[in-house]
C-alpha cells in the first residue's frame, strides 16, 4: 500500500485548526504502536495468530487506522459512521482491486472504535469472524495506547480540543462552567473504562500497557473528585 499517498489523502483533515488530539500525531502514535506489535519478537501464541492475521491483512488495518476519524467533531455520536461511509470513495485509491469484503472489513474496524469493544456494528448481531476480531483486538489497542504512552498529556489534548471547537461556535452554553462539566463527563467516561474487564484485548498490550494505562485512568479520576 502506498503510504506516502494515504498522507496525501487524508492528513488535511487531521491538521484542522481545532484539532488536538485527535490529530495527525494520534495517527502516528498509532502506526507505531502497530508495528511494535508486527515485529514484537515474543508473542504468546494468540497474538502470533492474531499477528499472522494482522500480517495478511495489514493493509486493510492501516486503511481503516488512517481513516477512524478523518471525520471528528466533538459531541458528535455519528463521527465514526461518517469516516466509515468514505470508505468505499478511499479505498480503491490505495488498494485499486480491492473487493466488497475488504471495504466492509475497513468500515467494521473503524466502527469498532465507538466504544472499543469486538463488535460488528456494520451489520449487528452478526457473528464476528476470526479474521475480524484479530484486526479489532489490534485496532482497538492502538487506539487506546495513548493512556499509557502518552499520558497525562492525551488528556490534555482531548480537553483542549473540545473547548477549542466550543469557542469556534460560540456555544456559550457548553462553554458556561466548562471546568466543571469537563471534569464530570471526563470523570464518567474514564471510570466506564475501569470497569471493564481488560483495558486492551491483546496479550501483548495487556502485559505491557495496562498496568500504566489504568494507573494513569486511576490518576485522572482521583484529580476530578
Amino acid at each position: 500500500m502506498n503510504h506516502d499517498l494515504a498522507k496525501v489523502l487524508f492528513k488535511s483533515h487531521y491538521d484542522q485548526p481545532w484539532r488536538v488530539f485527535h490529530s495527525w500525531r494520534h495517527i502516528d502514535h498509532g502506526l507505531e504502536a502497530l508495528h511494535e506489535f508486527i515485529y514484537a519478537k515474543e508473542l504468546n501464541e494468540s497474538d502470533t495468530e492474531i499477528r499472522k492475521i494482522v500480517r495478511q491483512h495489514r493493509d486493510l488495518l492501516y486503511i481503516a487506522w488512517y481513516m477512524h476519524d478523518l471525520v471528528y467533531v466533538p459531541k458528535h455520536e455519528g463521527n465514526e459512521q461518517a469516516s466509515a461511509d468514505l470508505v468505499p470513495y478511499y479505498a480503491p485509491m490505495l488498494i485499486p482491486n480491492i473487493d466488497l469484503k475488504g471495504i466492509q472489513t475497513i468500515s467494521r474496524l473503524i466502527m469498532c472504535t465507538k466504544d472499543h469493544k469486538v463488535v460488528d456494528r456494520l451489520f449487528p448481531g452478526t457473528p464476528v469472524s476470526k479474521e475480524l476480531e484479530a484486526l479489532s483486538k489490534v485496532m482497538i489497542d492502538i487506539d487506546l495506547i495513548g493512556f499509557a504512552k502518552y499520558h497525562p498529556m492525551t488528556s490534555l489534548w482531548v480537553r483542549e480540543e473540545f473547548e477549542s471547537v466550543l469557542v469556534q461556535i460560540k456555544d456559550e452554553d457548553g462553554l458556561d462552567d466548562f471546568d466543571r462539566k469537563w471534569r464530570m463527563g471526563q470523570s464518567d467516561f474514564l471510570t466506564g473504562l475501569l470497569l471493564r474487564d481488560s483495558l486492551y484485548q491483546t496479550g501483548y498490550f495487556k502485559s505491557n500497557y495496562q498496568q500504566e494505562a489504568l494507573a494513569n485512568i486511576r490518576a485522572e479520576v482521583d484529580s476530578y473528585k
